[in-house]
């Protein structure tokens, strides 16, 4: 963060405006709060905790100050062309801007962690330190090369870690057939505590991934907490997800316990709650997968049972009364090569007798 308002008041933190340079460039916040608990007791410091709200959206947010310094607002010389911004390495001291020679110095933006010294400096600002209008020359310890920018604002600077980030894996915004849900998520950075707030209830320490037991059935919310070592506090989005463990209820409406005459029969049916899948099973078969009411066709005659299945969203399966009913069609003849035979045989004796008597007859 770069203050927005020069080197300020160290005793009088409060009110303040600052700049964001990483990791969201550009973005600026007020302190709000200030909670001094670090040393030295009266002066904006390392460990103090600070409430800081951001200018646009209203958002606020604790941090844990891990160090107060010196930060440069720079312009490439000459030019004036590109901007870049830098932190003194150490903890606030105004002896650097008095002698800043040989100081280090680290980028903090657009070339975050880049390590340079001040090697030159000619004075052109008002006051006997590094100042507003000075020219730096600044030597990159990787490169060894030197260039030089203006210095367009000298402000105090304060350098923390922002909250954890905390990501779920489970549960997920969907429905679970289990009044047991695993509770499993990731945290970016080493913790001091977690805990979870289930339905908006009062926070429950856990030590890590484990299981919350025995919900009840309906729509609950969950948030994960993390404090980090240096006492930030961060958490995850807000999860919705549905236990559902009761099964899917039935009705079988075209069948029913009774005689049938045709060997095709209406498979009609409804179902309470959405389905992920259908099926049915004949006689005890292997269940067969249906997309709806279907047809049953060529049962054969004699007794027969039925139960239709259905899966819910969730995984829970439900089952059907059980129908016994029975087919008593009428049977097509079967085809007969006795019959035929005798057929013949009566035919031809038939056309030999005629023959026979026309044949006394004309004599």
């Amino acid at each position: 963060m770069h203050s927005l308002q020069g080197l300020i008041n160290l005793t009088t933190p409060e009110h303040t405006r600052w700049h964001e340079l990483y990791p969201n460039y550009g973005e600026d916040w007020n302190i709000t709060n200030w909670e001094d608990t670090g040393e030295p007791i009266g002066k904006l410091s390392q460990c103090d905790q600070i409430n800081m709200t951001h200018e646009d959206i209203g958002e606020t947010e604790w941090f844990h100050v891990d160090r107060v310094t010196i930060t440069l607002r720079l312009m490439s010389y000459p030019g004036l062309v590109e901007e870049k911004y830098i932190e003194f390495k150490g903890s606030y001291d105004h002896a650097v801007l008095l002698e800043p020679l040989l100081t280090s110095w680290s980028g903090v933006h657009p070339d975050y962690g880049r390590i340079y010294n001040i090697t030159a400096l000619t004075s052109g600002g008002e006051l006997p330190e590094l100042d507003i209008g000075d020219l730096i020359g600044l030597t990159d310890l990787e490169t060894r090369q030197e260039t030089w920018w203006r210095a367009e604002d000298v402000a105090t600077g304060l350098f923390f870690n922002g909250p954890p980030n905390v990501s779920f894996v489970s549960p997920e915004n969907k429905p679970y057939h289990t009044e047991d849900v695993p509770l499993t998520f990731t945290v970016s950075e080493s913790t001091s505590w977690i805990g979870y707030s289930l339905d908006g209830q009062t926070n429950v320490t856990i030590s890590g991934n484990t299981t919350i037991i025995g919900l009840s059935d309906g729509v609950h919310t969950i948030i994960v907490y993390a404090k980090d070592i240096a006492g930030n506090v961060g958490h995850s989005n807000m999860v919705y997800f549905t236990v559902d463990t009761v099964p899917p209820i039935i009705d079988i409406l075209s069948l029913e316990n009774k005689t049938y005459t045709s060997s095709s029969v209406s498979l009609d049916f409804i179902v309470n709650e959405p389905t992920s899948w259908i099926g049915y099973s004949l006689d005890r078969q292997a269940n067969v997968t249906i997309p709806g009411n279907t047809t049953l066709s060529g049962l054969s005659n004699g007794s027969h049972k039925i139960t239709l299945y259905a899966q819910d969203i969730a995984g829970n399966t439900g089952a059907s009364e059980t129908i016994h009913f029975s087919i008593i069609a009428e049977q097509a003849q079967p085809f007969s090569l006795e019959g035929l035979v005798i057929a013949t045989i009566i035919v031809v004796a038939g056309i030999t007798l005629v023959l026979l008597y026309r044949k006394r007859k004309s004599s």
